[in-house]
């Protein structure tokens, strides 16, 4: 059994949260490649999030532990993380879970979704 020893885990999805397919106005340029681990040969070209990426760093530094996670499996979300250079500040890397098992709904137990928007003015210096 593995335990995540922290008070605050910290999950962070990776598809229109950590990158994007689209780029917003202003920074085309910024892409990054990722490494398709599912298609030999093949690099997918994407769009940092930064204002979710500065979020991501902010919480590893008030000693959240912090989970990617994608629907796209863990694979995937392993490749964006090394793309992206995130490797020092994410612990956990997992599918993202289709279920959940609990005597209570999400609702009630747990936080507020987090989203800024691609163009949000959170101070980003990365």
């Amino acid at each position: 059994m593995k335990i995540i020893k922290s008070e605050s885990p910290f999950p962070v999805d990776v598809d229109d949260t950590l990158i994007l397919y689209e780029p917003i106005a202003g920074q085309e340029e910024d892409y990054i490649l990722v490494k398709d681990p599912y298609e030999e040969d093949t690099n997918i070209r994407v769009w940092p999030h930064k204002a979710h990426i500065k979020l991501l760093k902010d919480k590893k530094s008030r000693r959240s532990k912090i989970i990617v996670w994608s629907q796209s499996g863990f694979e995937w979300a392993a490749a964006v993380v090394k793309a992206l250079e995130l490797e020092a500040y994410v612990d956990f890397v997992m599918t993202k879970p289709h279920a959940y098992m609990d005597d209570l709904p999400a609702t009630e137990w747990m936080g507020a979704r987090v989203y800024l928007p691609p163009d949000s003015n959170y101070k980003t210096n990365i």
